[in-house]
């Protein structure tokens, strides 16, 4: 039976098998692919920040050290293109390997050149916002044939792909969860606690997130929040937490590593989450799987795994207080292993 093989291109990738905070769907999906035997060759454009090629488990990494810097693009892409070539040309001659890029975008364009170039089947993931209008650059480019050759993550990630383009993913593939879960604590032995985690940037609207809690707590000063991540708008959400009174019941901390948001987890009763898109969500179905209680604006995967949805601030409140006396739910999602599986099916079947 030939090897099959998957050339993965992605902007970035975990720098160390300790690296956990790189994607950690994409991580989980790697893992399964290589337990079942897959080879797996790994292309990242810009980070880490080295030209050192490097093993993540049982899978080979070249870093083409892009940095995320214009001034380096045009010879990161080179780079990437021409390692992508001389591993496709390495192949013992039996091999079915196919090209699987991540997010519509450099990554995808060079899968794509090299796709051209080999004669090489070429997926691509779409992982969050380049299915929205300001990645016209790339979306700009796509013909009928790689339009079928797109993978969405969730069908609210799709419905927002064909509302900007008129044209669906040829395939909806959600993340899924690992195989082997922790059990999670009784909500009722946990603490007083509501959690937020993500990236401190406009489209998650942790104003929104403050607001919610300042119509919520005063009514339950038993209360806390705490906000997990970092990013740009951390000073402005400090100051607006303390314009509005919460700074006796809100914590900012800075990112901290997957696992030490999993602990955090276990601990507290509600994720309160408050973004204008998600393309999954993958925090949220971490946080089901962990007890939580799942209190989120519709988007992404949130409509899959909780009730308690709202837009507005008053809404979203208002399911708090629903959530005190909700009753718990496991997540009922696919595991990871029977996503990895689903890739496998699609990525190597045979094409008319």
């Amino acid at each position: 039976m030939a090897q099959k093989r998957i050339l993965l291109l992605t902007p970035g990738f975990p720098a160390s098998e300790t690296d956990d905070r790189c994607n950690p769907p994409l991580q989980l999906l790697g893992k399964e692919w290589l337990e079942m035997g897959i080879q797996v060759d790994i292309i990242t454009l810009d980070y880490p920040f080295t030209s050192v090629p490097y093993h993540w488990h049982d899978a080979h990494v070249w870093p083409c050290n892009g940095r995320n810097q214009k001034s380096r693009k045009v010879l990161t892409l080179l780079k990437a293109y021409q390692i992508g070539l001389q591993q496709s040309k390495t192949l013992p001659v039996e091999s079915q390997i196919v090209i699987l890029s991540c997010w519509l975008g450099w990554a995808s364009f060079v899968g794509n050149q090299i796709a051209q170039k080999t004669g090489l089947k070429h997926y691509t993931i779409l992982m969050g916002q380049d299915v929205l209008r300001s990645n016209r650059l790339h979306l700009s480019r796509l013909s009928n044939y790689r339009f079928q050759h797109l993978i969405a993550v969730s069908a609210f990630h799709n419905e927002w792909r064909k509302k900007n383009t008129g044209h669906s993913a040829g395939q909806i593939i959600p993340w899924g969860l690992p195989k082997s879960l922790p059990a999670f604590t009784s909500i009722e032995s946990r603490q007083n606690l509501i959690l937020g985690v993500g990236n401190l940037i406009p489209v998650k609207n942790w104003d929104k997130w403050l607001d919610t809690l300042a119509l919520f707590l005063p009514a339950h000063p038993e209360f806390k929040a705490i906000l997990i991540g970092a990013g740009p708008q951390k000073a402005h959400l400090e100051q607006r937490s303390r314009d509005l009174g919460l700074s006796g019941f809100v914590t900012f901390t800075d990112s901290i590593s997957r696992a030490e948001v999993i602990a955090c987890m276990k601990q507290a009763r509600i994720l309160l989450h408050t973004a204008d898109y998600e393309s999954f969500g993958f925090v949220l179905a971490e946080g089901l799987v962990e007890g939580l209680k799942i209190v989120s604006t519709p988007v992404g995967i949130a409509s899959k795994l909780s009730d308690l949805l709202g837009n507005t601030p008053t809404e979203l409140a208002n399911c708090l207080e629903e959530a005190l006396h909700h009753t718990s739910q496991k997540a009922q999602l696919p595991t990871m292993m029977e996503v990895a599986d689903q890739y496998i099916q699609v990525l190597f079947q045979a094409e008319n």
